[in-house]
């Protein structure tokens, strides 16, 4: 199969994962220059099970707040309408894409990973200080978010890439194929969503981090590096876990040398369960 990829046209044929109902509703809102948090809780409000997990992350060690919030129009007052929008955007892709028609494309195996990168990231940058938990959540959640897209917008054709990956590079045989790699493809979606560009632009650095992570783009491009190996740790198997925590404890102590491993580790873990 020979393309040529073009981002406006699979839109316009809905072929690329987009947010559903409310989620799409609240994404319109939080756009309006005139919206307010009231109108932003009603819709909320309005799905039983986003209200749910707006609050669960709320009242989550990603946040640690100082009293449990029971109130919806308090989790999002506190989260913020930005935070709020970027984490419904993620929570109902989440939600919407659970399965799919891409018979080789492990779905669960997937969001599995994706969940462990969004709690990762988000408890690296409430150690570091470096930016908003919930922000860091939604990116570590849709970091791959492109490869969720070829297999959604070539189902069959993605599936035969997967079957030929083997030990050869994905993004090669992506490229070959469909004219983009899943990296590309989700760096077009992160900021057709409008997500915040240092993020993004942290997330495409991330593959090749700068040896020293001086400044707060640097910092951030380490914390999404760091949580896609905190990814391979949490989906390995158990025999395999000590050689990548080795891996991956010399990077997390020049990146954030305050924080242990062990227990680095252990709060993701918690927080990776308590959302799975």
């Amino acid at each position: 199969m020979s393309v040529e990829f073009d981002f406006e046209e699979l839109k316009a044929a809905d072929r690329l994962p987009s947010p559903p109902g409310v989620a799409l509703a609240i994404l319109q809102l939080v756009e309006q220059e005139d919206a307010d948090l009231d109108e932003l809780t009603r819709l909320v409000q309005a799905d039983p099970a986003l209200s749910a997990r707006l609050l669960k992350f709320a009242n989550s060690p990603l946040v640690a707040p100082v009293r449990p919030i029971v109130a919806v129009k308090e989790a999002v007052a506190r989260i913020g309408m930005n935070g709020v929008r970027n984490l419904v955007l993620g929570l109902s892709l989440v939600g919407h894409y659970r399965t799919g028609k891409c018979d080789r494309f492990d779905y669960p195996r997937f969001w599995a990973g994706s969940l462990a990168q969004g709690v990762a990231a988000a408890l690296l940058v409430k150690h570091g200080r470096i930016a908003a938990p919930e922000e860091s959540f939604t990116m570590g959640l849709l970091a791959d978010i492109g490869r969720l897209a070829l297999a959604t917008a070539w189902p069959e054709e993605y599936a035969d890439c997967l079957r030929r990956a083997g030990g050869r590079n994905l993004t090669e045989l992506e490229r070959e194929r469909f004219a983009i790699d899943h990296r590309a493809l989700t760096g077009l979606l992160l900021h057709d969503w409008r997500l915040p560009t240092v993020f993004i632009e942290a997330l495409q650095h991330s593959y090749k981090p700068p040896p020293q992570p001086t400044d707060r783009p640097a910092r951030l491009a380490w914390v999404f590096a760091l949580a896609r190996q905190v990814r391979r740790w949490f989906l390995a198997e158990p025999e395999a876990r000590p050689e990548i925590q080795a891996a991956l404890e010399k990077p997390l102590q020049r990146a954030l040398p305050e924080l242990a491993i062990e227990e680095f580790l252990s709060q993701s873990e918690a927080e990776w369960h308590a959302w799975g």
